[in-house]
């Protein structure tokens, strides 16, 4: 039986792959099971998935959407995705095209705060 628990993520701590035994560094994206406190690449993951049979279908109703110009479509690419890739929903990426921005922090900062606000006005009516 597949884990279902497994949770596509962004390495904060280096760890070693359960399927392959390679390490996975600080910054690369990866699977991880809080069941069986075990990470793997993700395209290990994948062959795992495809060993048991299961397809990997994206979930046409996940967006990702660099946070600052709205931007889906080459952002996808930057990350190394194409359309076969099963999504999850990250609501805070920043593109490549606005990581080179100088002001890109600054922006940042601000719709995070903005989003805080309409947090606290839902919240208090």
């Amino acid at each position: 039986m597949i884990d279902s628990a497994w949770i596509e993520l962004v390495v904060k701590f280096r760890g070693k792959c359960s399927d392959c035994g390679k390490f996975i560094q600080p910054g690369d994206r990866a699977f991880w099971s809080k069941s069986s406190k075990s990470i793997k690449h993700l395209d290990c993951y994948y062959e795992y998935l495809k060993k048991f049979g299961t397809s990997t279908k994206p979930d046409p109703s996940i967006k990702n959407e660099c946070i600052l110009c709205k931007s889906s479509r080459f952002l996808l690419k930057e990350m190394g995705y194409d359309n076969s890739d099963n999504l999850q929903q990250d609501p805070y990426i920043i593109c490549n095209s606005c990581i080179q921005d100088p002001n890109c922090y600054n922006s940042y900062q601000q719709i995070i705060l903005e989003k805080i606000k309409k947090i606290v006005r839902l919240k208090s009516l």
